[in-house]
């Protein structure tokens, strides 16, 4: 009987092979092989050749005998929509570890058969990690999956889920993570949970309608989000408690006291070193201040000397009113006769000189050689130039303070 049981499933799984071009090899599990296809997960999307077994499709892996250890279709998923948790069938899988199914677009419900059944012949105890976040599952969370033992880490975030946390993840020992965040999970923390939590490394209720309190156990774990819930806490919790009921039940009253005073002596502590740090600026700033008006007087009673020497140069910002002579005289001297090495650059016609007046100004030169200047097309452009420069005014445009045109 038992080898009529293999022969019909070995002959259905090749059945379903050669409907959806995938072909198994006859030294893999036909069980698992079964499921797998039956799941209508796989199908067309797959294409291997007749000596590949299903322990190389996407996201499966097999241990040395060939049986299923792992499925992990998360991120990217090749699930197409309208897939449902229960089209697979979880008792195929006894060996299985790990299964990821995060935003697969799955639907449905988790079934009962995830956990261990008193007639099920199959389940998955081996299972450590099981992540179906960022689906559209919906229903309670089954108090089956308690019966997981092995379970490392689970996720069941954004999804639907509604109901209470069930009791039974309290009898999941080995949990080191687990997130219920973005539901509607309604009712307190289980007590069952808040005893095993002490190894917690992620514990996610974030953004359900929870309530009761918040047990002192949990503000060890290393990271816990409890936010947008309607829970009841003492105020001197340092966890992320946003969005919540923010009451004082009874025995939290003399930690609130507490607490208050604690915080009036830090504002007084933070108002003090404000106090210093403010008054040491202001000193400091007093001493630049002083120091600020010596040197501008300084400085000032020094250019009022220089102005007295050189006030036949005037000022270049007025040299209009100036000796065109003398101011043509000053440039030649500051660029010791147009010497190159106060050339900064050449244009289509003519070089840029830098050089710095007796006055103290520093301008910058367009100077005409001789040879060019002879030429009408560059005499008609520097004068263009001159034009132009005269009746524009913008901060990226240089001023014109002059122009001279002499042999």
């Amino acid at each position: 009987m038992s080898s009529s049981f293999i022969s019909s499933s070995a002959l259905l799984a090749l059945l379903w092979v050669t409907a959806e071009v995938i072909l198994v090899s006859a030294s893999t599990s036909p069980m698992e092989a079964e499921a797998l296809l039956s799941s209508g997960w796989w199908g067309k999307r797959i294409t291997v050749d007749n000596s590949l077994s299903h322990c190389v499709w996407y996201g499966i892996t097999c241990n040395e005998a060939k049986s299923v250890i792992g499925i992990d279709l998360g991120y990217p998923c090749l699930l197409g929509s309208g897939a449902e948790l229960g089209n697979l069938n979880f008792c195929s899988f006894p060996n299985l570890r790990v299964l990821d199914l995060s935003g697969c677009g799955i639907k449905g419900s988790i079934p009962n058969q995830i956990g261990i059944l008193p007639l099920s012949l199959a389940n998955l105890t081996q299972l450590t990690s099981l992540g179906v976040s960022d689906n559209h599952i919906r229903g309670s969370i089954p108090t089956e999956i308690g019966y997981l033992k092995h379970l490392t880490f689970l996720d069941l975030s954004f999804n639907n889920f509604s109901g209470r946390i069930p009791s039974s993840i309290g009898s999941l020992t080995s949990l080191d993570g687990l997130d219920l965040s973005q539901n509607y999970l309604i009712g307190p923390i289980p007590v069952e949970l808040v005893k095993v939590c002490e190894f917690f490394d992620h514990l996610g209720l974030g953004k359900n309608n929870l309530t009761g309190t918040i047990a002192p156990e949990l503000l060890h774990i290393s990271y816990l989000d409890v936010s947008d819930n309607k829970f009841i806490v003492c105020p001197n919790s340092s966890i992320d408690l946003s969005g919540n009921a923010f009451e004082v039940p009874l025995g939290c009253s003399h930690a609130s006291k507490e607490n208050k005073r604690n915080k009036l002596m830090h504002s007084f502590l933070i108002f003090l070193l404000i106090f210093l740090i403010f008054l040491l600026i202001t000193i400091l700033l007093t001493f630049l201040v002083l120091g600020c008006m010596i040197i501008f007087r300084d400085k000032a009673r020094s250019n009022q000397s220089e102005e007295a020497k050189d006030t036949r140069n005037g000022d270049i910002c007025s040299i209009w009113d100036c000796d065109g002579r003398v101011a043509y005289e000053d440039i030649v001297k500051a660029t010791i006769d147009f010497d190159m090495k106060y050339c900064i650059g050449t244009g289509g016609y003519g070089s840029v000189y830098k050089a710095e007046l007796p006055c103290g100004k520093v301008v910058a030169l367009k100077k005409l050689h001789r040879l060019e200047a002879a030429e009408p097309t560059f005499d008609k452009s520097f004068k263009n130039e001159v034009k132009m420069i005269s009746n524009i005014r913008h901060r990226n445009i240089v001023k014109l303070y002059g122009h001279c045109l002499h042999n």
